[in-house]
């Protein structure tokens, strides 16, 4: 995702985003995947991850368990596939799994004919669980074990959530963004029972907890930022009316001063925010993991209409 993007900031082209602008200096870098993190930044190996969890349950691994039961296994090689999560996890233990064709050497003992054994091999698709902690004070990673069957897996367990995809991000239908409005109102307004009456924004990004600032940005089309990284801004002293450049904390919203609280332009600007840091949150602790710093994501108006990007 560049600087400027689509509503929401969550619109993803084919292939994934195509760049964080890095470093200040508006430079593109390649968004961090779940497997880019587990790998380049926790520095784990899959297959050393699938052979612990064929040394603590090997039993579990079994092609034929009502027959054999496995008592050792031996990981030949991970290929990983895809990512498997869901949205709405706690921010200090959100739990992924990595989905991968796995090669295995089991050994095996008759359930039916004592003392009898055999040495198979197969392939199977197997699931790696991992779980991360994306408070700022740990952002950790560990192996919570293997998953050998599909009916154990997190999506299997939690078939009615919204899905994930490789970066963390929501995938969301149409019918799914219909219903995000009533999902503000249960988690933040829950004592709201009018479903006619718009949601402030100011009161849901307070309501968060999300620090909202006032800002002097030199482009007049740009409404707001969400800052997901450290970093600066003119920032508008509420008791002076003077701006000064100023640090910005991680998870900060800026509104553009030139917006008054009454325009429908600040509400759909604070609105576009809250998103970005609510949707993404995932997503954002992610890309934390690589090194150097991120320039916010940017509300917009473009064109005559005044529409957002």
């Amino acid at each position: 995702m560049n600087r400027q993007e689509k509503p929401a900031g969550l619109w993803i082209p084919a292939g994934g985003p195509s760049g964080l602008n890095k470093n200040g200096k508006g430079d593109p870098c390649r968004p961090y995947t779940v497997i880019d993190a587990i790998v380049k930044a926790y520095g784990r190996n899959f297959a050393d991850d699938l052979q612990a969890g064929a040394d603590l349950h090997p039993e579990r691994f079994s092609g034929d368990p009502e027959h054999w039961r496995a008592v050792r296994g031996r990981a030949l090689s991970f290929r990983a596939i895809r990512t498997e999560s869901f949205f709405d996890q706690p921010i200090d233990d959100v739990q992924v799994e990595i989905a991968g064709l796995a090669g295995m050497e089991l050994e095996e003992v008759s359930r039916e004919k004592p003392g009898i054994r055999r040495t198979t091999v197969r392939e199977s698709v197997i699931r790696l669980r991992y779980r991360f902690n994306f408070r700022p004070c740990s952002m950790t990673c560990s192996f919570a074990g293997a998953v050998p069957d599909e009916r154990d897996s997190l999506l299997s367990r939690n078939p009615d959530t919204v899905r994930l995809d490789r970066y963390l991000i929501p995938v969301l239908t149409a019918e799914m963004y219909e219903a995000v409005p009533d999902w503000i109102r249960r988690n933040w307004f829950p004592g709201d029972r009018d479903a006619q009456k718009p949601v402030d924004p100011e009161q849901w990004i307070l309501r968060m907890g999300i620090p909202l600032l006032k800002g002097e940005f030199g482009d007049p089309d740009i409404q707001g930022e969400y800052f997901f990284d450290r970093g600066t801004e003119r920032i508008v002293d509420p008791e002076t009316g003077i701006a000064e450049r100023k640090e910005v904390k991680p998870g900060s919203i800026v509104l553009s001063s030139r917006l008054c609280p009454q325009e429908p332009g600040y509400r759909s600007a604070a609105a576009h925010e809250a998103a970005h840091a609510v949707l993404g949150r995932y997503f954002y602790c992610l890309q934390r993991l690589q090194h150097g710093s991120f320039l916010p994501y940017v509300c917009k108006r473009t064109g005559k209409a005044g529409s957002k990007r």
